[in-house]
């Protein structure tokens, strides 16, 4: 089965924003380079997520939403970065900085994705479980379309 996981971590500091996504290109468990963005230079993710926080006036509270979406085993990492790039579009509209990585380094191939909480446009990122529930929906109807097994249905 397919997996969403939001990844729950204490991340108030600015510092923590410039860890993670170095943690997420990390080419030792990306050997592909397979890297996607919106609203962010690949090679200056960061940077250009800090920029918004200070033209925003909003560098505290929570920095980045960390997210993962695991495949079953056999999903190739090209599958994989397809799949990613089009779930980063389901944050596109709302004008959320967003990069996307494809970790290759295990037996499930997975995306680990990270949102900057400043938004391009006035507010800062929120999701109700109702959202929650719409983005999870939006993201089995592409790995239904791959002919994938969505998020939490057991492989038969």
């Amino acid at each position: 089965m397919s997996v969403l996981k939001i990844v729950d971590g204490r991340n108030s500091e600015l510092s923590q924003l410039t860890e993670i996504i170095k943690y997420v290109k990390n080419p030792e468990k990306n050997s592909h380079g397979l890297l996607a963005g919106i609203g962010v230079r690949i090679n200056a993710a960061a940077e250009d997520m800090k920029t918004v926080k200070v033209l925003k006036n909003k560098i505290t509270g929570r920095q980045y939403i960390h997210f993962l979406l695991s495949f079953d085993q056999g999903v190739d990492a090209v599958t994989a970065h397809r799949i990613g790039k089009r779930v980063l579009m389901y944050q596109a509209h709302n004008y959320f900085q967003i990069l996307m990585a494809v970790h290759d380094n295990t037996a499930n191939v997975h995306c680990h994705f990270v949102l900057n909480t400043v938004g391009k446009g006035t507010r800062k990122f929120s999701q109700s479980r109702a959202e929650m529930l719409k983005f999870r929906d939006y993201i089995n109807r592409i790995l239904e379309e791959e002919r994938l097994n969505p998020i939490g249905a057991e492989q038969e």
